[in-house]
C-alpha cells in the first residue's frame, strides 16, 4: 500500500484520514453505521450519493472514532511520519445547520442560530460561529492530546485556509487554525495557498508566515491543478526559495503531467530533502 510503498522509497508519508467530510456511493460504511452524526439541518434517513456530507465536529463519539482511526494507523504502520487533518472545519457559508448543535448552543447562551433575527445580528451570528469554531479545536486537542501521548514521534499537521480578510475563517470555514498552532497541538502546518500566478502565491506565503510568528514549520501547498505553464510552477517553488522558507507541498499529484515530473527531478527538487521536522533526529 502507499504507506509501506514510502518507507521502501525513502519517502516520508503522513497518512490523511479525511476529518470531517465524506462523499460515497449509496454504501457509504460511515453513513451506515452512524448517520446521526452528519452535520445538517435534520437527522437524515436517505445517503444522496450526489451530496456532499460533513460531519459534525461537536460529536465527542465521532472524536472517539477518529482516535481509533489513529490508533490503528499508528500501530499497524510503525514507518509511518505523521498525522494530517484535512476538512478540519465546517462547510463553506453554512446556514442553519446543524439539528445537533442548535440545543446545545441554545442552551448555553439562549440565542436561537436558526432565527433570521439572529442571523441580522452581527454579536448573536459571531457567538454562533466562535462557538462552532470552538468545537473544531476542541477536537483538534482531543485528536492531538491523544497521538502525542500514544506515539509522540508521530508528527501531527493541518491543511488550512491560508487567509482571514475580512473574518473569512470566523464566519465561513469556522477553523481558527491559529490557536491550535499557539496551543502546540500541531508540528506543522500546509497552507492551501493556492494561486494561478507568483504574485498572489507570494502575499499568501508572507501572510500564512506572518500568522504563525515562526511558532510551527510551513509547507506551503501549491495548487499545481491550477497552473497554466511548467515555468509557473517553478517559479512559486522559488518564492519559497527566496525567503528561506521550510518546503513546498502539491494539489494534487494525480494531476501531474510527466514533463512537470521531469522538470522537477532536473531542477528544484534534484537534491534528496531533508525535511525541517525531523532535522534534530
Amino acid at each position: 500500500d502507499g504507506i509501506r510503498d514510502g518507507t521502501v522509497t525513502g519517502v516520508q508519508t503522513c497518512a490523511l484520514p479525511i476529518s470531517h467530510i465524506f462523499r460515497a456511493g449509496g454504501n457509504s460504511p460511515m453513513f451506515n453505521l452512524h448517520p446521526e452524526w452528519i452535520e445538517w439541518e435534520k437527522p437524515i434517513k436517505t445517503f444522496d450519493p450526489t451530496v456532499t456530507y460533513w460531519i459534525c465536529p461537536a460529536r465527542k463519539e465521532y472524536a472517539d472514532f477518529f482516535i481509533q482511526i489513529c490508533d490503528e494507523l499508528i500501530d499497524n504502520y510503525p514507518d509511518l511520519a505523521g498525522i494530517q487533518y484535512d476538512y478540519i472545519r465546517w462547510p463553506e457559508s453554512p446556514k442553519r445547520s446543524c439539528y445537533y448543535c442548535k440545543p446545545i448552543f441554545m442552551e448555553q447562551t439562549g440565542i436561537d442560530p436558526w432565527d433570521p433575527a439572529t442571523q441580522n445580528d452581527v454579536e448573536k451570528w459571531m457567538k454562533w460561529n466562535i462557538w462552532r469554531e470552538n468545537q473544531v479545536s476542541e477536537f483538534v486537542k482531543t485528536v492531538s492530546t491523544h497521538i502525542r501521548k500514544k506515539s509522540p514521534k508521530t508528527m501531527i499537521s493541518a491543511a488550512v485556509w491560508p487567509e482571514n480578510n475580512h473574518g473569512f475563517l470566523t464566519n465561513h470555514v469556522i477553523q481558527n487554525w491559529e490557536k491550535w498552532v499557539d496551543n502546540q497541538w500541531l508540528d506543522f502546518l500546509c497552507p492551501m495557498e493556492y494561486a494561478t500566478d507568483s504574485v498572489a502565491f507570494e502575499r499568501l506565503v508572507k501572510g500564512s508566515l506572518k500568522r504563525t510568528k515562526g511558532k510551527v514549520y510551513n509547507y506551503h501547498g501549491l495548487g499545481q491543478y491550477l497552473l497554466p505553464t511548467t515555468f509557473e510552477m517553478l517559479n512559486q517553488i522559488k518564492v519559497v526559495h527566496d525567503i528561506d522558507g521550510d518546503g513546498t507541498i502539491f494539489f494534487a499529484m494525480n494531476t501531474m503531467a510527466p514533463k512537470w515530473y521531469n522538470a522537477l527531478i532536473k531542477g528544484p527538487y534534484r537534491n534528496k530533502a531533508i525535511t525541517p521536522h525531523y532535522v534534530s533526529d
